[in-house]
């Protein structure tokens, strides 16, 4: 613009533009010159068309500006809507005002900043200028305030330098972060940190954007306030404050190491912000409801223990399983608005002390598997609670999945997915336990005959069937944690909690079971007073097992050929 018109007409150019602007937006909220021709306006709104009327109004008005001083011109306008505590909107208000400032680009003082403060006083959101210097350990070891303007008073008080590094402590610290860290980051390594705070006693999300101010070691923070009523007055704003809460919601689970603790952590934290009384998940079978995971508001009781039955939970439960296998939610933010359309659910309800109840179905492979649900929860908090619920419970479902998962894997890295027993990795672990304590240990080694003739002649599912009824029989007499499948058709029994004589006992007993029941077994024992000589019962154990072997082929008269232990000796 100022090449093309000169800075006279420059100048001019941006006076006619402001005063378009202010013909169609009048006293909605200030306006402010950012820079060259841009120009940024903050006001509330009611009505999110209206917002877009008055910006295609505003580039209409702008695009007949024809001539300034009887010089023709002509000018085009661009318009961005961020609404709310959008990100865009803090970040590019802050780094356009920021630019003001360092005209150049160069850094300033302290002090000339503080000087121009004035400039910052005219924008409506809270900022402050912070001096973050640095101790003898290399971390942050203060804050001292430099400058804070209107708004920051007003909203966030005048602190003394403890008040204030209290309030941002329990502004930035996280489990993985400390406010020290993230001032730091900001004043020294030159990051934006952008993020938000749910503040439960205050019932108040506070968004913060933390950047470096004019110089290194200076940190600029700006604080942006969202009460009830800047919520209520907007639906953008409803609605990107419940895709915060989600956000948050979803870092929790993502973040948690432990399945349970994370489903419970997030369960409690839906309870605290809309302030119910009970949230759950719960499972629906036949008649039946379980609730695996749960949070309860203090003093009262788990809905575990609110012992509902009766025909009128009978009902409810069929009426509650038919909506969510839909996919349809429930959601009824007051009783009293169905008690004349179904009374059955109402007076369920009613007699549980239940004023509003809201319920979204979970999908695993297109079936229900449950439901996750709150029960008495603020309806005025400015949340939408069905939408949160429902986009938590798709991450819900993923959870789930990457959990199964996790526990498949870890189950098969000491388990052997066909026999349900434990396998050789797990053995090797229990064996090295064992030798650190040099306990006495029974080993009884276990050879299935004949294992690859029946899979060459019926099929490796008959030779599965036969690993299964071995199995099974080894369950029945020995404890689980006990037995070990090594590989192929060999499998361990590691007795070291029992006396020798009950030792001798199973023994005997299982050889009695096996012979009962015709199963091809051989089998080998070997006891050792110190397990720190496993490995020589172990080798004594198969040896003997092998001459068990042995001799039933010849009793049997069959080759060892068709046997793969055999084969391989």
């Amino acid at each position: 613009m100022l090449a093309s018109y000169g800075k006279e007409t420059a100048d001019e150019l941006l006076r006619e533009v402001t005063s378009r602007i202010n013909s169609v937006f009048g006293r909605s909220g200030p306006v402010g010159r950012i820079n060259g021709g841009e120009f940024i306006l903050l006001f509330h709104y009611e009505d999110q068309g209206a917002v877009s009327d008055m910006s295609r109004k505003l580039k209409e008005e702008i695009s007949h500006i024809d001539h300034v001083k009887n010089i023709p011109c002509k000018v085009d306008a661009n318009t961005l809507i961020t609404y709310g505590s959008d990100k865009i909107a803090a970040g590019k208000l802050m780094e356009q005002a920021i630019g003001i400032i360092r005209s150049g680009g160069a850094e300033i003082s302290v002090d000339d900043w503080v000087n121009k403060g004035e400039l910052f006083d005219r924008i409506p959101i809270p900022y402050v200028l912070l001096d973050v210097p640095i101790g003898n350990d290399g971390m942050i070891s203060g804050i001292i305030c430099r400058y804070k303007n209107t708004a920051y008073e007003k909203m966030m008080g005048i602190h003394n330098k403890t008040e204030l590094e209290k309030r941002f402590s329990d502004l930035l610290d996280t489990p993985d972060y400390t406010w020290r860290q993230r001032l730091y980051e900001a004043a020294y390594e030159g990051r934006t940190v952008f993020n938000q705070k749910y503040f439960p006693e205050e019932g108040e999300w506070l968004d913060y954007l933390f950047f470096r101010g004019p110089r290194r070691g200076t940190c600029s923070a700006m604080i942006l306030h969202r009460d009830k009523s800047t919520v209520q007055a907007a639906p953008r704003v409803l609605n990107y404050s419940t895709d915060h809460l989600v956000n948050y919601l979803m870092d929790i689970l993502i973040k948690g190491e432990n399945y349970g603790t994370a489903i419970g952590s997030v369960l409690k934290e839906i309870g605290i912000i809309i302030s119910a009384d009970r949230v759950f998940i719960g499972n629906i079978q036949n008649q039946s409801v379980s609730y695996p995971f749960s949070w309860c508001r203090e003093g009262l009781a788990s809905i575990k223990n609110l012992g509902f039955t009766g025909a009128d939970f009978d009902e409810y439960v069929e009426m509650r399983k038919h909506l969510l296998e839909k996919n349809d939610s429930i959601a009824i933010s007051d009783i009293d608005d169905i008690k004349e359309t179904d009374r059955v659910t109402y007076q369920f309800l009613k007699a549980h002390d239940v004023h509003s109840i809201a319920e979204v179905p979970i999908f695993r492979d297109n079936h229900l598997y449950g439901f996750l649900g709150v029960i008495n929860y603020d309806r005025e908090n400015g949340v939408d609670v069905r939408y949160m619920l429902e986009k938590v419970a798709g991450y819900l479902d993923l959870k789930a999945r990457n959990q199964e998962l996790m526990d498949t894997l870890k189950y098969m890295s000491g388990n052997n997915l066909l026999t349900g027993l434990h396998n050789r990795n797990a053995m090797s672990k229990k064996v090295e336990e064992l030798k650190l304590h040099r306990t006495p240990v029974g080993i009884i080694y276990a050879d299935l005959n004949n294992l690859k003739a029946t899979n060459d002649t019926y099929g490796h599912d008959a030779g599965d069937l036969r690993l299964k009824e071995i199995a099974d029989i080894m369950k029945e007499i020995f404890d689980l944690d006990d037995i070990y499948r090594l590989g192929g058709d060999e499998f361990i029994i590691i007795m070291d909690n029992v006396k020798k004589l009950d030792k001798m006992d199973k023994l005997r007993k299982f050889k009695k079971v096996i012979r009962n029941r015709s199963v091809d077994v051989a089998i080998g024992f070997e006891w050792v007073e110190n397990a720190s000589e496993f490995d020589f019962g172990m080798k004594s154990a198969d040896k003997k097992m092998y001459r068990n072997k042995k001799k039933y082929y010849k009793t049997h008269k069959l080759t060892e050929r068709g046997d793969e232990r055999a084969a391989a000796r």
